[in-house]
C-alpha cells in the first residue's frame, strides 16, 4: 500500500513539474532534478541532502520543501516532515499537493482529525477532486476510527 500512494505522490510530482516548472537558476535546478530522481528511486536520505542544498540557496522553494517533507516522511522522520510540509504551505498557500501530503504525515503520527482536514482542504481546493478516491476513502476509515 505505501508503494502504491509513494508512485501516486510521484506522479503528481511529475505532472505539477511539467506545467509549474520552478524559476531557480541552473545550479538549484540541476539540485532540485537530482533530488526528485533520489525520491522517485527511494534513496531518500540523498532526495533529502539535494532538497535541503535548494532550500539553503533559495528558501522560498516550496517545491523543495514538498520534496524535503516527502523524503523525511519516508525516512520515518514525521516531525521534520509535517515542519517542511507546512512550510510549503506557508510558502504557497494554494499548494494542494501539500495538503495531501500533510494528510498522509499526519495519519502517520495518528493525529485523525488533523488528517481529515488536511485531506479535506485537499479535496476542496482541487479541480476534478471526485477522481481522488483515495483521499475520500481515508477520510471515511479516519473517521470510522
Amino acid at each position: 500500500m505505501q508503494k502504491r500512494h509513494l508512485i501516486f505522490i510521484i506522479l503528481l510530482i511529475c505532472s505539477v513539474l511539467v506545467v509549474f516548472k520552478p524559476a531557480i537558476s541552473q545550479s538549484l535546478d540541476d539540485n532540485y532534478n537530482k533530488a526528485n530522481s533520489m525520491l522517485v528511486s527511494g534513496n531518500f536520505d540523498k532526495a533529502a541532502e539535494y532538497y535541503n542544498a535548494v532550500i539553503q540557496k533559495n528558501p522560498k522553494s516550496a517545491d523543495a520543501y514538498l520534496g524535503l517533507g516527502m523524503a523525511y516522511k519516508e525516512l520515518g522522520r514525521y516531525d521534520e516532515a509535517y515542519n517542511a510540509t507546512k512550510m510549503a504551505i506557508r510558502l504557497k498557500p494554494s499548494y494542494n499537493q501539500a495538503y495531501y501530503n500533510l494528510g498522509l504525515i499526519l495519519e502517520m503520527q495518528q493525529k485523525n482529525e488533523e488528517a481529515i482536514k488536511a485531506y479535506e482542504k485537499f479535496l476542496d481546493e482541487v479541480p476534478g477532486a471526485e477522481k481522488f478516491s483515495d483521499a475520500r476513502q481515508r477520510i471515511a476509515r479516519l473517521k470510522k476510527s
